[in-house]
């Protein structure tokens, strides 16, 4: 299970697209590609009803942009401008702050990404909490211990 905030499932989206055409070229290892399906088909209503309250949103605080058609009719295109920006914005930002639960759906290992070429740092960065933080047992083991340095010879440090 993931628990994570909507705005990080909107960043890892464009990443998710990535992974699914690398996975169709046979890039990638078939438990990758796997994982990826599981978390495609678990992300994609969340994308959908993120998608469908930002139109509402749009469509609250902006006005529809058209264009002229050659017979001079008028046609949407599917733009808006957004009139009151502040109060669109702190909808959006709190729409994009809702936590969600993904069930049944477990984070990528690092391992399971390291053949994976052709993904870049701001890829990785997207994924976030999509990839699982590893730290091997020689770091955890640094991280655990605590640097005592005797007295004397701390003050003997600060003298040099």
């Amino acid at each position: 299970m993931i628990r994570i905030r909507l705005g990080e499932i909107v960043d890892a989206e464009a990443v998710f697209g990535k992974l699914d055409t690398l996975s169709k070229e046979g890039k990638l290892e078939f438990k990758t590609t796997y994982k990826v399906s599981r978390l495609v088909k678990k992300i994609q209503p969340e994308l959908q009803d993120y998608y469908a309250e930002k139109q509402k949103l749009l469509e609250k605080f902006g006005k529809e942009v058209t264009a002229k058609n050659e017979d001079g009719t008028e046609k949407s295109t599917g733009q808006y401008q957004v009139e009151n920006v502040d109060e669109f914005m702190k909808y959006m930002k709190e729409l994009l702050g809702i936590e969600v639960e993904l069930s049944n759906v477990f984070a990528f290992k690092v391992e399971e990404l390291e053949g994976v070429n052709d993904l870049s740092v701001e890829d990785t960065i997207r994924l976030g909490k999509f990839v699982e933080d590893q730290a091997t047992e020689e770091e955890k083991e640094r991280k655990s211990i605590k640097l005592s340095i005797p007295e004397p010879v701390a003050k003997e440090a600060e003298k040099e």
